[in-house]
């Protein structure tokens, strides 16, 4: 549901910029949701689904791991967006 209103104009709470800066920032080269979610001022559910936006527009990749883990790192766009 929330992606729904994300993608309906509902504007996101943090700038792209902003979650790429807390990413890179991150003692670890990959991130979850519970990793940043505090640093961002979001639930961890809204974290994820922040993550998984910019995923969707190339700034992060993911990957699963385990049964249910997700974890996201910048691409080279997402690094690009820390140049600006």
């Amino acid at each position: 549901m929330t992606e729904n209103r994300v993608a309906m104009g509902r504007p996101p709470r943090n700038s792209t910029e902003e979650v790429c800066r807390a990413i890179a920032l991150h003692t670890e080269p990959v991130v979850t949701a519970a990793d940043i979610y505090e640093e961002l001022g979001l639930t961890q559910r809204g974290a994820q689904g922040r993550l998984k936006s910019l995923v969707k527009e190339g700034y992060l990749e993911s990957k699963k791991v385990g049964s249910s883990g997700l974890v996201f790192w910048l691409t080279t766009k997402g690094r690009q967006q820390l140049e600006k």
